[in-house]
């Protein structure tokens, strides 16, 4: 079973928006997070939030900011979010 991943309205306005990132970057670095989630040594920044986030990882690379929500049974990562470092959070 393949993985599945969708983005919300927030994350795909972004992504709109941005001429440096496009949704084939945003889905390479969701699987580098994978891959790194089953072992392997990859060099990304990935967090587990807290608070009003319980539940949501946090991807950084560079001044941007991802959020998402992996389902790993069902196999299904939801991306929540991307804004820069000081407006992704604020829900």
């Amino acid at each position: 079973m393949k993985w599945t991943i969708d983005f919300g309205r927030n994350a795909s306005r972004f992504l709109r928006k941005s001429k440096d990132l496009s949704k084939t970057k945003i889905i390479q670095l969701i699987l580098e997070v994978l891959h790194k989630f089953k072992g392997r040594e990859i060099n990304v920044d990935v967090r587990k939030m807290a608070g009003a986030w319980k539940g949501f990882y946090r991807i950084k690379k560079g001044k941007t900011r991802v959020i998402i929500k992996i389902d790993f049974d069902k196999k299904w990562v939801y991306v929540d979010k991307i804004d820069f470092r000081g407006k992704v959070y604020k829900k």
